[in-house]
């Protein structure tokens, strides 16, 4: 085992690259305890790729995927930290194979997320999106609304993030009903939620909330097998990984009826670009944000001073080995 000053000397050897932007108390926690840390938000991929074989810590949010290309490049990489929620922009599993950790900081942005998500939610049911947009072009006309209040939403995912979405609708006197590939039947009933499901919550549900994880490959929880289950003119709001609801189906979806208005803060491919993705981002019942879920101050504060400490773990760890 090294001594303290051993274990020192060997922190001043390890690089790190942070390449998005983040809560500068994370790049100062890591500088602190000796590290280089070279701090270049919006850094390009291919120069990204250019230089990362000096470094032993690669840090970066969701703007770009970390993929075998890029894991490839850092012949000493060691560490990929996520700051953020979830890893679906890296190559899991290549990076394993490489003996790489993948460390990311799931709860710290819950409750933006949840905001985030109530937020598209009135969106939708008070027509906030269209009316705004008529008052700036002139017209003062209403849009006639719905109230949260009473309506069945549907929660699909019932871990941190549907939780606590869940407790908040309850405030809002909403009907809950969740679902879940884990059985969370006791924690709903100590919540006082109905657990149901997959089927009976499309057919049941007025409004419907993704709230899942996904990996590569996963299939989306809602395509159009789902689709034809929803109740016409239900609510379809996407604030989780947007391979979770098949485009066709919200395509289809939206043509058709069976969805009033989908709400997003997730695409399909970000920026998107697609012909059909800009198609549903120009119709009137759609609202996208450009993943925004975890981008509050407070948030990005939350991730700096979990994922900073949790990648100096680890890599005093690897300083040990």
């Amino acid at each position: 085992m090294p001594n303290k000053k051993q274990l020192d000397e060997g922190l001043e050897n390890v690089k790190v690259l942070v390449v998005d932007k983040v809560d500068e108390h994370m790049v100062e926690t890591l500088s602190a305890a000796g590290m280089g840390v070279d701090y270049f938000p919006g850094m390009e991929k291919s120069k990204i790729i250019e230089v990362l074989g000096n470094y032993d810590v690669l840090v970066g949010r969701t703007r770009m995927p970390i993929g075998k290309d890029m894991i490839d490049a850092g012949r000493k990489l060691r560490i990929i930290g996520r700051a953020g929620v979830g890893i679906e922009n890296i190559d899991v599993v290549e990076a394993r194979r490489r003996g790489i950790k993948v460390i990311n900081v799931p709860g710290a942005a819950t409750e933006s997320v949840v905001e985030l998500a109530l937020s598209l939610t009135i969106t939708a049911l008070r027509n906030t999106f269209m009316g705004m947009s008529k008052v700036r072009k002139g017209s003062f006309a209403k849009e006639l609304g719905g109230e949260l209040a009473g309506k069945t939403v549907g929660i699909i995912g019932f871990g941190r993030i549907g939780t606590r979405f869940a407790e908040v609708l309850k405030a809002f006197n909403a009907k809950v009903i969740v679902t879940d590939i884990i059985d969370y039947r006791e924690k709903a009933a100590e919540m006082g939620v109905g657990f149901v499901s997959l089927e009976e919550l499309l057919e049941k549900a007025d409004i419907i909330s993704v709230h899942i994880n996904m990996e590569a490959n996963d299939r989306p929880v809602i395509d159009t097998e789902e689709l034809a289950r929803i109740r016409a003119g239900a609510i379809l709001i996407n604030t989780a990984r947007g391979a979770a609801v098949s485009r066709d189906a919200v395509y289809t979806g939206l043509k058709g009826g069976t969805l009033a208005f989908y709400g997003a803060d997730v695409m399909w491919e970000e920026p998107p670009k697609d012909p059909v993705d800009m198609e549903i981002i120009g119709m009137d019942n759609v609202a996208i944000t450009p993943h925004i879920g975890a981008n509050t101050r407070e948030a990005q504060e939350r991730i700096a001073r979990t994922l900073g400490p949790a990648l100096l773990d680890a890599i005093r760890e690897i300083v040990i080995k």
